[in-house]
C-alpha cells in the first residue's frame, strides 16, 4: 500500500523529535527534502523558528519553501499563528507515530537568532502617549526608493514603556529581507523578561496577528499591556487578533475573566505618523 502524506509526516516527526531530543519540532517537506527547526523557549516555538530561519537563510526563496504545509509536534499559540497568517501559508499539528520507520529524506536543519535592535542614544521617559507615538515615528529610516517595493522596510516604529514610564525597548521594522521581522516583533524579541503588567507599546501602525500573538505570549499578564497606535491597517492580518475583545483568537486562548475582558488597541486619531 502506499505510504499517504500524513503517514510520512507523522513518521518524520518521530524520527526528528529523536533526533532534536526535543517534543517542539517543525518542519515542511519540499522536493522531497525536510526543512525542520527545534523549539528554543516557549517564546520561539518551533515553527516560528523554522520560519524566521527560512527567510533569513533563503530569502529569495522563502515564499515559495513556506508555501508548503508547515507540521508542528505542538499545538501552536497565538504568536505561531499569527506568523503562519502573516509569513508562511498553513500549519498542521502532526502526532508523532512509533515504531519502525522508512528512511527519512534528506534533512536540511534550521535555525534562527534574533537580531538585537539598534542602540538608541536618547532614551526618553515620562513622556505623553502623543509624544511617545511620535518617538516611535522618529525610529522610520527615510524611505529607500532605489530598492525594489518587495524589499523595502515597511516603515513601522514602535516603543515598549514600562508602568513607570522608562522605555524597555524600540526598534523599526527591518522585514525588507525578512518580512517576520515587525517593529513590535524585535522589540519584544529582545525582552530578557516578561513585559511587566501595566506597560504600554506604542507603534505607528495597528499591531497584526503575530505581533498581537507575540505581546499577549510575551507578558507577565496577558491583556495588560496597553496598545496604542496611530494608524489603522484595512489588511486582514491585523483584524481580529488575540489583542481584540470578542475575537475567536481572545475566546480561544483567554484563560480567565481578565483576559477576556481586557481592553484592546486604542487609535489615537491626532498622532502623526510616518
Amino acid at each position: 500500500m502506499p505510504r499517504v502524506a500524513g503517514s510520512l509526516a507523522a513518521e518524520v516527526a518521530a524520527a526528528l523529535m529523536a533526533r532534536a531530543g526535543s517534543d517542539d519540532v517543525a518542519f515542511l517537506i519540499q522536493r522531497e527534502t525536510v526543512y525542520f527547526a527545534r523549539g528554543a523557549g516557549s517564546l520561539r516555538p518551533a515553527a516560528t523558528v523554522l520560519v524566521q530561519g527560512i527567510y533569513a537563510a533563503w530569502p529569495r526563496d522563502a515564499h515559495f519553501l513556506v508555501r508548503n504545509t508547515i507540521h508542528a509536534t505542538r499545538a501552536p499559540g497565538p504568536f505561531a499563528l499569527g506568523m503562519v497568517k502573516v509569513a508562511a501559508k498553513r500549519l498542521h499539528v502532526v502526532e508523532p507515530l512509533a515504531g519502525e520507520r522508512a528512511p527519512l529524506p534528506p534533512l536540511v536543519p534550521v535555525s534562527f537568532e534574533p537580531p538585537r535592535p539598534a542602540t538608541i542614544a536618547e532614551r526618553p521617559r515620562g513622556l505623553s502617549p502623543e509624544e511617545w507615538l511620535r518617538f516611535a515615528a522618529s525610529l522610520v529610516g527615510p524611505l529607500r526608493e532605489e530598492l525594489p517595493r518587495h524589499a523595502r522596510d515597511r516603515r513601522v516604529g514602535a516603543a515598549l514603556v514600562s508602568p513607570e514610564g522608562e522605555l524597555l525597548g524600540a526598534s523599526a521594522n527591518t522585514n525588507g529581507a525578512n518580512r517576520t521581522l515587525h517593529a513590535e516583533l524585535n522589540v519584544l524579541a529582545a525582552q530578557e523578561r516578561p513585559v511587566p503588567a501595566g506597560s504600554a507599546l506604542y507603534v505607528t501602525l495597528r499591531p497584526c496577528k503575530m505581533c498581537a500573538g507575540l505581546l499577549w505570549e510575551s507578558s507577565a499578564a496577558p491583556g495588560s499591556v496597553r496598545v496604542v497606535f496611530a494608524e489603522d491597517d484595512p489588511g486582514s492580518a491585523a483584524r481580529n487578533t488575540v489583542l481584540c475583545p470578542g475575537s475567536e483568537m481572545r475566546a480561544r486562548f483567554a484563560r480567565s475573566r481578565a483576559e477576556r475582558e481586557a481592553p484592546g488597541p486604542l487609535r489615537l486619531l491626532y498622532c502623526e505618523s510616518p
